[in-house]
């Protein structure tokens, strides 16, 4: 596992750098869908406490354990190799981290994790360069994954490797958009599409570009029945909410507790979530 300190850092991207990035999934005069860039907006300050997380994705060697412990599900993707991200539903990733004493972090951990506190793009800086990740093209084909730890150019500030590329990774927090202002990082349970952050499987002849999606920042939906890589970390327990419609309690720092309930943007006609 790699540390990472407590403090700040900047989260989600700034309201002037959106249609930079929506403009890549165009493609002459059709655009792609663009609506979940802006789900990255308001660019945040977090505040986290200490946490660490595993320097790279659980591979299937290590899940294999915790599917003959009985308590995991078997992956229904076949391991290409044993050193390869395992790619499993959200239930059994948090189901595995658990066996291991430890959790899925939170989405605002992994991005931290990710980029630093400088507000960088991708973990190793503000260029793209395909050459330092392992880019995941045509879900028609399935995932292409490689060996984990096999870029260690693109690492992170803090050591972390394969946060851009390889599997997308889940987190334990929930697809919803961002409050404005400066707030402490909380989780909010109520049951729908979680995070998957990391890697995004690029579809062939489309406008979809890797540059777009995997920035540090990029976020995507998946539902509970869709397979991701996942890596697990270790620290103050997020806060399990008994009132689910309305306050989360922060956790972090001395700030007060945040409202964190907001109305979700409508992605896809099979993904929905029924908010406040």
């Amino acid at each position: 596992m790699v540390e990472v300190p407590a403090g700040e850092f900047i989260m989600g991207t700034a309201g002037e750098e959106i249609p930079r990035w929506e403009s890549m999934r165009c493609f002459g005069s059709h655009c792609g869908y663009t609506d979940y860039v802006r789900d990255e907006w308001p660019q945040m300050t977090v505040y986290l406490d200490e946490f660490e997380i595993d320097q790279v994705e659980v591979i299937y060697a290590r899940y294999e354990r915790c599917v003959e412990a009985g308590v995991c599900s078997p992956s229904r993707e076949p391991a290409p190799s044993p050193d390869h991200p395992v790619l499993v539903k959200w239930a059994d990733a948090d189901a595995y981290c658990r066996w291991v004493g430890k959790r899925l972090p939170t989405e605002a951990e992994w991005e931290k994790a990710a980029r630093g506190i400088d507000g960088r793009i991708y973990p190793w800086g503000d260029e793209w360069d395909a050459l330092w990740l392992q880019v995941t093209f045509d879900m028609a084909y399935g995932f292409k994954t490689v060996s984990v730890g096999s870029h260690p150019e693109g690492a992170s500030p803090y050591g972390a490797l394969d946060m851009a590329g390889n599997a997308p990774e889940w987190v334990s927090d929930l697809y919803q958009v961002y409050p404005s202002g400066r707030f402490t990082e909380t989780s909010l349970w109520l049951g729908g599409p979680y995070v998957r952050r990391g890697a995004y499987p690029l579809s062939m002849g489309t406008a979809d570009v890797p540059a777009l999606h995997y920035r540090a920042a990029d976020r995507f939906p998946g539902g509970e029945n869709d397979l991701s890589g996942f890596r697990c970390a270790r620290g103050p327990e997020p806060p399990v909410l008994e009132d689910v419609m309305g306050v989360s309690t922060s956790w972090g720092s001395a700030d007060s507790p945040v409202l964190f309930c907001h109305e979700l943007h409508e992605f896809y006609e099979f993904i929905f979530f029924s908010s406040c």
